[in-house]
């Protein structure tokens, strides 16, 4: 489940196959189409894929030529079906092709429909709806006809906001988000005035706004940074799919204590666990220097600012189950992967460096952590601790299993008397992975030859799991390997 790049190239060729027969539209010469774009963009013409569906390789490879057809020429016969969105455009067009593109993200959202596609041209958006959010979705698919907000392909459209969130979604269901960048800004002169909440990057509300909750939402490979409040917290919803995100320098002035990812409060809806067993997948990402700054009031300290958390499950009696899986969580002030009063959660094959930063959650420990849980497994994940805090840690909880987890670090896992397998404790970092450190550049995650982490994994969740952050097969040798890296030769 990895985040998986191909040429551009490659992945226009294989729109053409889908554009051939829906459009003749003509998008005018864009530079930055001959950068890579991900595979989950190449499928995006495939409607009601599971949430847990990876997309098909594209099999269509260019001939060698002499005069080979420059990219944005190539763009241009293409044209995938859609609306279109641009900087240069206009909101009083009809958006239906890149030379008649909308303006804005916001109002290019509102003529969305069942099955259509927005496609987010190149540029900076400055946008502005309401005062809490930038862009508003409020318009839902169908479950054979998903509304898709995605970059063009090859394209890298930035999104710019001003404490507020950069994009809401609420009373919206078979929505995805796909290969865009929220870039938010704090506004002193607002937290001076009182107003402190600051805004999430992808805000999924199903709880505050009104009571209408969303199900069904996807959120692929976007990059989210610099919001008071979380990268992305979602409420009030059920079967989400989080995958392939990186999120860093969020969470750091709201009282209300984000974190990177989070998923609060979901409520059944009468949609059961798929074929694979969850309604939840957070896989893929990356989060990084997530920090909480200011304690929450009511308990005068702090107590997030974690990479992933799922947070009060319980309260709402919520019955999906929710893999977390193949995350890189690197130098961040609350937990690894926190499970906090939930319930049906598998944390599987993640590798955690440098967390608990914060002397107060620190002195809690558990960079994998259970607490008031039920019916949580924490399995084959590396975990690398940085002070004196237990790598993990279970509390008040119930069913919780530890299978195949590797801690580096100076204190061993406070288990709280619940089962434990095939755990190892190693007290030294070197010959783990290649560069272990703050940087959180994947490739240095990546195990090295002789790794105590290489077949060191339990086959439980083998057939769930069966690729790794980079995409690769899962088991490569006789087990899984540990963390969120299989190793390569």
């Amino acid at each position: 489940m990895g985040f998986r790049r191909r040429g551009f190239c490659a992945v226009v060729l294989g729109l053409a196959v889908v554009a051939a027969s829906c459009s003749t539209d003509t998008p005018e010469s864009n530079p930055a189409t001959t950068s890579s774009v991900t595979e989950t963009t190449a499928a995006l013409a495939v409607d009601g894929a599971e949430a847990n569906d990876t997309a098909p390789e594209t099999s269509v490879v260019a001939e060698a030529s002499e005069s080979p057809v420059p990219p944005a020429q190539l763009a241009r016969a293409v044209a995938p079906p859609g609306l279109y969105v641009s900087p240069d455009g206009d909101d009083a067009n009809d958006g239906r092709s890149p030379e008649t593109s909308f303006r804005t993200i916001a109002n290019a959202v509102k003529q969305l429909g069942p099955g259509d596609t927005l496609w987010v041209m190149d540029g900076e958006y400055v946008e502005d709806e309401r005062t809490d959010s930038a862009i508003v979705v409020d318009r839902s698919g169908t479950a054979d006809a998903w509304i898709r907000i995605s970059a063009f392909p090859g394209a890298s459209p930035v999104i710019r906001t001003d404490h507020k969130n950069g994009m809401k979604i609420e009373a919206a269901s078979y929505v995805e988000v796909i290969g865009l960048t929220f870039v938010g800004t704090v506004n002193s002169d607002l937290l001076a005035g009182g107003r402190a909440y600051s805004g999430a990057g992808i805000n999924v509300d199903g709880l505050y706004s009104g009571g209408a909750q969303n199900h069904h939402v996807r959120i692929i490979g976007n990059t989210i940074s610099g919001y008071g409040a979380g990268g992305i917290p979602v409420t009030g919803t059920s079967h989400v799919e989080i995958r392939d995100n990186v999120v860093f320098d969020v969470a750091k002035i709201d009282a209300n204590q984000h974190s990177g990812i989070s998923i609060f409060e979901p409520a059944n809806q009468g949609f059961g666990d798929d074929s694979s067993g969850y309604s939840n997948y957070i896989t893929g990402n990356t989060v990084y220097r997530v920090e909480n700054t200011v304690p929450d009031p009511r308990l005068g300290r702090i107590t997030d600012g974690n990479c992933i958390i799922m947070d009060l499950t319980r309260e709402t009696g919520y019955t999906g189950r929710t893999l977390i899986s193949n995350n890189l969580c690197v130098d961040n002030g609350g937990r690894g992967v926190q499970v906090y009063r939930s319930a049906f959660v598998d944390v599987v094959n993640n590798t955690l460096y440098g967390n608990s930063r914060s002397p107060q959650v620190a002195e809690q420990g558990g960079d994998l952590g259970a607490f008031e849980s039920l019916d949580v497994t924490f399995a084959n994940n590396l975990v690398f601790t940085s002070g004196a805090h237990a790598p993990a840690r279970a509390s008040q909880s119930d069913q919780i299993s530890f299978l195949n987890n590797v801690y580096v670090g100076e204190r061993e896992a406070l288990y709280g008397g619940h089962s434990f397998s095939g755990d190892q404790w190693i007290d030294g970092a070197s010959g783990v992975v290649v560069s272990p450190g703050t940087n959180p550049d994947p490739s240095q995650f990546a195990l090295v030859a002789d790794s105590v982490a290489i077949d060191a994994g339990t086959d439980v969740f083998e057939t769930v799991v069966d690729r790794d952050f980079a995409g690769r097969e899962r088991t490569v040798g006789a087990m899984p390997d540990i963390g969120a890296f299989e190793f390569a030769e």
